[in-house]
Order: structure tokens, then C-alpha cells, then sequence
């Protein structure tokens, strides 16, 4: 995706902001840290993926890593009944979240206590 950079010149008589063209970082896998960094200026100290096509292994990875470790959660979709299931061929994010030390959440193992069917039911709890 291409984005401007304005870069400030003050080589010749007049000083200018002078506008560069260049191509912003791709938003996966090890493109997510580049543009995290880019965009907020610091680790993380959240950061939450989905098992898919292993792109969002390199940003949980970056969220993890020293000087302070941060939170790392992976949403595993696993259950085709309340929504479209999908594993990676390689397994990679799991095997990454194992090795990582990130929280896994399963859909199909841990849903119900996220989205209790019961206050679905009767709305948001607010009356």
C-alpha cells in the first residue's frame, strides 16, 4: 500500500517539507511488528492473533519478547457449528503459541464461557 512521508529539506535556499513516496509495510506476518512500531512507537502490551495462515505469529512473538514480557492471546477457530472453522495445513500458530507461552482460546472449547448463549438470549444484561 503505497503512503507519503513528508521529510524536512533545508539543503538549499528555502527550507521545504518535501514529500516521499514509498511503499508502507505489508500488514503480515513479519510486516505487523514494522507497522506496530511504526504506528504506536512501543512493544505492545496486548496484542491478539488468529490460527489462520501463521500471520499473526511474528506479531504475538514481538509482543512476548523482553524487556517486559506482554499478553499474547490466540484465537484458535475450531468449531464450525457457531462459526467457520479453519486450521493452518502446518499447524504453525499453535506450534508457535505452545513454544511462545501465549494464551490459546478454543472456540469450540472455551465459547461458552465467552458468549454465554443465556445473556445472548436476554440482551447485554443492561435491563
Amino acid at each position: 500500500m503505497p503512503c507519503s512521508r513528508a521529510a524536512f529539506d533545508d539543503a538549499h535556499a528555502l527550507s521545504v517539507l518535501r514529500r516521499e513516496a514509498r511503499v508502507a509495510p505489508v500488514n503480515d506476518k513479519a510486516g505487523k511488528p514494522v507497522g506496530i512500531d511504526e504506528h504506536i512507537g512501543r512493544r505492545p502490551v496486548f496484542a491478539a492473533g488468529n490460527v489462520r495462515s501463521g500471520g499473526d505469529i511474528q506479531m504475538l512473538q514481538y509482543t512476548r519478547k523482553r524487556p517486559r514480557p506482554g499478553f499474547a492471546l490466540l484465537i484458535h477457530h475450531d468449531d464450525a457449528a457457531r462459526e467457520f472453522a479453519y486450521e493452518e495445513t502446518d499447524g504453525a500458530s499453535m506450534k508457535a503459541a505452545r513454544e511462545g507461552g501465549w494464551v490459546v482460546v478454543s472456540m469450540q472449547r472455551d465459547g461458552r464461557r465467552i458468549f454465554d448463549e443465556t445473556r445472548a438470549r436476554i440482551g447485554n444484561g443492561r435491563g
